[in-house]
């Protein structure tokens, strides 16, 4: 049976129209998408590792003419597209050589799809006008509105916050320790203004669930193949990737040490990049795979074989999860699934199913986990047992959260920032004043925020963070839909799983996904409310139908 019919099995009386329930819950049409989307990041892969750096740049080329193509006439698949070239853009950086064209494309794709959003949203609104012919028309639209049949979408809540990011990221060009006018304004383009216009093109162009669901599909496959590369890079092992893996030896291998209580350090297992562009990078895409498959297997009303596949899909996301020997990824996961799960579960039914998933889910977990410790001779479980078997808070503050206390000597010194200065040196001689280094410290996102925009950065993105946790809570318990309210849980738990990593990682920067997820979120209610009128009036025009017959 499919997904969309599954839907309205319980309602076997109601006289809904079969065309507006296949157009509102069918999504096979996006699976496929995701599907096709995810084969042509495999011959990418496969393709830059057999024809070499050529055939890679050209695939970079034709992804941005693509890209390019689907914004002018779809906004969603030009998306869906442009978070595939995201899975794969450390790839082109380092077979570039980290060249600085690479990091203006994503820049460029997304003011692409924005600008182009907003020229159709222009277009649309002017046809409308002239069919109408009316002379008391209200005001045009501005950039930031949109028309849902009669009623005019507003301002996304927070948005105040996410503008003054973005106003306080130009704003920093002016900062006497900015590293320059046009630096400044590369810097904000890139790791500011391009991931946060996402928040908006996402929150207005959300009109399906079919659309939710296509970004879901999409993460989960792009991340699964992501994570597959990551794998067989570290069971072919560190030479064969050097030899055959053009542009790897740009690269830093950022090998770890497991250190014991007795004895000398002992080198770690060989960390693989899969297409990041820093070792063990790849860790991110694995974490939202492995959440947007466990929404899927979690959806009420989904298809069996997609569950199945979905938490099958796990076994390799682990594995990947496994060798990156990133242990704050790892224990963000440990907060982030039991949210989802808990969250995903309103009725008895849902109960027992999630029940029977942690136990499989254990299994799957655990026997990857097992496979890949083996081939690492050990090393994996005492990596990751050196956090586990001490206070975990203890190694965090050893290790990272020591960074966090620079924050307030930062303000004290630099309270406006020193503006972002990413791609440039960061070094002391180029900042006046004294305890410079706490200010070149990016070790967590609070750090970063700082440096780049100030404390009113920080406190703009404190408030956001709050808000958006509160608020999306909110959606996930207060939809009426049980898939929707699914879709609502998966972006709320990777909203939550950014945040925690905040306090080990600058993870916001030039983070597409994150934006785009809070987009979606706060898109959901108005989603909701406008399939109620469809269902309503589809309703209400096949009983006047009947009567008439």
């Amino acid at each position: 049976m499919k997904p969309f019919r599954a839907a309205i099995a319980p309602k076997k009386t109601s006289s809904i129209d079969p065309n507006v329930l296949r157009a509102l819950y069918d999504d096979n049409k996006e699976l496929k998408r995701a599907l096709q989307y995810g084969l042509v990041a495999t011959c990418i892969i496969a393709g830059s590792i057999i024809a070499k750096t050529g055939f890679t740049y050209a695939t970079l080329a034709l992804m941005v003419v693509a890209i390019f193509g689907l914004a002018l006439t779809n906004t969603w698949n030009a998306i869906l597209l442009f978070t595939v070239y995201l899975s794969l853009e450390g790839m082109y950086k380092y077979t570039s050589n980290f060249s600085q064209f690479v990091y203006i494309v994503a820049p460029l794709l997304s003011a692409t799809i924005f600008v182009a959003w907003g020229i159709r949203t222009r277009s649309e609104a002017e046809r409308k006008e002239a069919n109408q012919g009316k002379a008391d028309l209200p005001a045009k639209n501005s950039l930031f509105q949109n028309q849902s049949g009669k009623d005019e979408i507003g301002l996304p809540k927070l948005a105040p916050l996410v503008f003054a990011l973005i106003a306080l990221s130009f704003l920093q060009a002016a900062n006497p320790d900015s590293p320059g006018i046009v630096n400044s304004l590369n810097g904000a383009i890139v790791w500011y203004i391009g991931p946060l216009s996402f928040f908006f093109i996402t929150y207005y162009t959300l009109r399906h669930r079919t659309e939710a669901m296509g970004f879901i599909y999409t993460m989960v496959v792009t991340g699964f193949i992501v994570s597959a590369y990551a794998v067989i890079q570290f069971y072919l092992g560190k030479a064969w990737v050097d030899s055959h893996v053009p542009g790897m030896q740009n690269m830093a291998s950022m090998s770890y040490a497991l250190i014991g209580g007795v004895g000398p350090a002992e080198e770690g297992a060989y960390r693989p990049a899969s297409t990041a562009p820093i070792a063990g990078g790849y860790v991110v895409a694995s974490s939202l795979s492995m959440l947007a498959a466990l929404c899927v297997a979690t959806i009420p009303r989904m298809a069996v074989w997609r569950r199945t596949a979905a938490l099958l899909s796990t076994t390799v996301l682990a594995m990947a999860l496994a060798v990156s020997s990133v242990r704050l990824v790892a224990l963000s996961l440990l907060v982030a699934i039991p949210v989802l799960l808990s969250l995903s579960a309103r009725r008895f039914e849902d109960t027992i199913r999630i029940y029977f998933m942690i136990f499989t889910l254990g299994a799957l977990l655990t026997t990857s986990f097992v496979v890949a410790d083996i081939t690492a001779n050990g090393k994996l479980s005492r990596r990751y047992g050196s956090v586990f078997t001490s206070n975990p808070l203890s190694s965090y503050g050893k290790n990272r959260g020591g960074s966090l206390s620079y924050v307030p000597r930062a303000i004290a010194i630099r309270p406006f920032g020193i503006g972002i200065r990413r791609g440039t040196r960061g070094s002391a001689d180029m900042i006046r004043g004294k305890d410079v280094g706490i200010l070149n410290d990016r070790e967590t996102q609070w750090n970063s925020i700082h440096a780049d925009l100030g404390v009113f950065g920080l406190l703009s993105l404190a408030a956001f963070f709050i808000g958006t946790l509160t608020y999306g809570l909110r959606i996930c318990r207060t939809l009426p839909d049980r898939n929707l309210r699914s879709v609502a849980v998966l972006m709320y738990v990777i909203i939550l799983f950014d945040v925690i990593l905040s306090f080990g990682s600058p993870i916001l920067q030039a983070n597409y996904i994150f934006w785009s997820a809070c987009g979606v979120l706060f898109a959901l209610p108005r989603l909701a409310a406008e399939e109620r009128k469809i269902l309503m009036q589809s309703t209400v025009t096949s009983n006047l139908d009947s009567k008439v017959s």
